[in-house]
């Protein structure tokens, strides 16, 4: 049976309206993010690799959230089913992709994690295209988050 829907309280509302995502571009953020992770996900290990985003959600300047976001793997056939694509699409898109490489919630707040997450998703597409991709065309998401998976095109 499907737990009941909670909506936030007025403390967990306000702290959801005040969240900010940073992406960390500072090396001493990058490195607080990778202490972090080492810490507390359970691989233990805050190596990313190829295309690397860190973010962080914090509350008033206090770290809430960690996301982390790479480039895709070259070969998994249930997304390729799922989006799909040819071999030939595959080759062609694929660095178009990303993927949520590691997500670490450091406060005990249960709305935060799918905000995060969300709020995350939605800003890795823009930044991959200012720090890596060069040509044009659209960059597929997909949205882990979502009960069922969508794909968003970002312009």
């Amino acid at each position: 049976m499907a737990k009941p829907l909670r909506l936030p309280g007025i403390e967990e509302q306000r702290v959801l309206d005040g969240l900010e995502i940073h992406l960390l571009l500072e090396r001493k953020d990058q490195e607080r993010w990778n202490q972090s992770i080492v810490q507390g996900h359970y691989l233990h290990n805050a190596t990313l690799v190829g295309e690397q985003l860190r973010y962080a959600a914090s509350y008033h300047g206090q770290w809430l959230a960690l996301l982390g976001w790479s480039g895709a793997a070259w070969h998994l056939a249930a997304r390729e089913a799922w989006i799909g694509w040819s071999e030939d699409q595959r080759r062609a898109r694929l660095p178009l992709l990303a993927q949520n490489s590691r997500f670490l919630i450091l406060a005990d707040r249960a709305q935060l994690m799918r905000k995060a997450l969300v709020d995350g998703a939605g800003r890795v597409t823009h930044a991959r295209y200012a720090r890596y991709i060069r040509q044009d065309g659209d960059a597929l998401l997909r949205d882990y988050v979502a009960a069922k998976p969508t794909v968003t095109r970002a312009a």
